[in-house]
């Protein structure tokens, strides 16, 4: 586990003795994000998590059974209108980034 302090903070990382020295509490940092204490009650809260995933996921995948081909092509479908959208995300970031380059530029005078 690693310690540190927020860069508003002392700005500095690490060393938990200092930090104590100046009074400013300990964050632990794990898989799960930041948080403070517990580490039993961050380990039960995330067994039910995975247990209500799991059980969601079997149980949808029960309920869909033979159909599965017919909803895995749907899903497919879908999966390729999510990657146009990322696609002209991307395209509209860039062409937007551009034109702030080419406005920056004509400001410069270059």
């Amino acid at each position: 586990m690693a310690e540190f302090w927020h860069p508003t903070g002392a700005g500095h990382l690490g060393d938990p003795a200092r930090a104590r020295a100046a009074g400013r509490p300990r964050v632990r940092v794990d898989r799960g994000g930041l948080h403070r204490g517990a580490p039993f009650l961050f380990g039960a809260l995330s067994l039910i998590g995975t247990a209500v995933w799991v059980i969601t996921m079997s149980l949808i995948g029960y309920g869909v059974g033979s159909a599965w081909q017919s909803i895995a092509h749907e899903i497919a479908v879908a999966g390729y209108g999510a990657a146009a959208v990322v696609v002209l995300a991307v395209a509209a970031f860039i062409i937007s980034r551009l034109r702030e380059v080419r406005l920056e530029r004509q400001r410069a005078g270059r």
